[in-house]
């Protein structure tokens, strides 16, 4: 009988520990799968930055005592099943260069995260949109907007066309993408220089 109640009120907790179907549970863990009915292209993208967006969270919580989660979120931001070989030397040769001319305690010209665009980012892609711009069947170029806001302005994502399938190439904040941006600290520590 006792074995009995304990079988019970395990299994209620259980049941009132589990997410309604259809909502989100408040652990954190892998990325929401809801990229259903988009093109190719698109499904890349949302899927790439809803994995990021589950690792910076997790990351941003995994210093709270009070923060439990079920096992880690992976950091996928380099993944080659998502970006190009381009992509990864290019967030490289920029971060290195960041950190190089970036005095001790100090921001450094990159003060946001160039992945997104921005110093903060929102909770989930709940509010998410990712538009097909552009599609020539080797490249392809997406809208993204994390915020679902107008104020924010949207990030405008480049792929190319592999033979393993569509992977993100660059990622271009309003005119800048990794590359430019590598240019700009190098022309800025030039002037500095003088």
């Amino acid at each position: 009988m006792k074995l009995l109640k304990i079988g019970l009120i395990m299994l209620l907790l259980v049941t009132l520990g589990s997410p309604v179907p259809g909502q989100g549970s408040d652990k954190q863990g892998e990325p929401e799968k809801t990229a259903a009915g988009l093109s190719e292209p698109q499904k890349v993208v949302w899927d790439y930055f809803a994995a990021y967006i589950a690792w910076l969270e997790y990351d941003g919580k995994k210093g709270d005592e009070t923060f439990k989660t079920i096992k880690p979120v992976p950091n996928r931001s380099l993944d080659p099943g998502y970006v190009t070989q381009h992509y990864i030397d290019s967030y490289h040769k920029l971060m290195q260069e960041n950190e190089k001319t970036t005095p001790p305690g100090e921001v450094g010209f990159l003060d946001y995260d160039p992945i997104i665009c921005a110093q903060d980012w929102p909770e989930s892609m709940a509010r998410a949109s990712v538009v097909l711009v552009r599609n020539t069947e080797t490249e392809a170029s997406v809208k993204v907007d994390l915020w679902g806001k107008k104020s924010a302005p949207p990030l405008m994502v480049k792929l190319k066309k592999l033979p393993d399938g569509w992977r993100i190439d660059a990622i271009v904040c309003g005119k800048d993408d990794f590359d430019s941006l590598y240019q700009a600290i190098k022309k800025e520590e030039k002037q500095q220089k003088k």
